[in-house]
């Protein structure tokens, strides 16, 4: 059973309506019913293999809620549900360790990281030199889109396939404080038992030539 805690919860919640508004469906606001942890992998599938439809999950409501940006401070020992897709990158490519995909520890990228795949864009790793930095771009994220201006390889940068199966999976997975601080620390990072996996949460832009 995967935990989530309600400031996560919400976090989700305002990256769908602000999907919404993206997909030209801005008054769709209001969830219809409180998403369970178990839904939300369901949903992101729905993104992104295109089969998401606003009307199935909000009613029209009032103005979005903007996203949390308070980052939370880990306990090592505390264990941490985050979403994984299952894609190969360049760096798991050259590893040799099999690959586990990318993580999302904050649900906002992963939702938009569903997007660029519904649009059969081979994109989806977050785009920042550090762990500060990620968070850092949300807002940019929110403003692109809030203004018509969202340019997916702006924020994502490319995934080179999938692994077992062989389309996009978007699964829940539990990790510890540990795992993820490190993760944090260098952007990528195996870990897991009995047989650790490569992840990566984040890859730096490449640097104009």
């Amino acid at each position: 059973m995967f935990e989530i805690t309600s400031t996560w919860m919400d976090q989700y919640i305002s990256a769908l309506v602000l999907l919404n508004i993206l997909i030209g469906h801005a008054t769709a606001t209001a969830p219809i019913e409180k998403p369970a942890p178990e839904s939300l992998a369901l949903t992101l599938n729905e993104v992104a293999h295109n089969a998401y439809r606003p009307d199935q999950h909000f009613s029209v409501g009032g103005p979005r809620v903007p996203f949390r940006l308070k980052r939370k401070e880990l306990v090592a020992t505390d264990n941490y549900t985050v979403i994984v897709l299952n894609a190969r990158t360049a760096e798991s490519d050259f590893v040799s360790v099999d690959s586990g995909g990318v993580i999302f520890e904050d649900p906002a990228w992963a939702v938009f990281a569903a997007e660029c795949l519904a649009q059969k864009q081979m994109l989806g790793v977050p785009l920042a030199r550090t762990e500060t930095e990620l968070w850092e771009q949300l807002p940019r994220l929110e403003s692109s889109v809030m203004r018509s201006a969202y340019i997916p390889s702006h924020f994502f940068s490319p995934i080179t396939g999938f692994i077992d199966p062989s389309g996009p999976s978007f699964s829940l997975l539990e990790v510890t404080g540990a795992q993820l601080t490190a993760l944090r620390a260098r952007g990528v990072q195996s870990f897991g038992k009995p047989k650790p996996k490569f992840y990566i949460l984040f890859k730096p832009p490449v640097a104009p030539r």
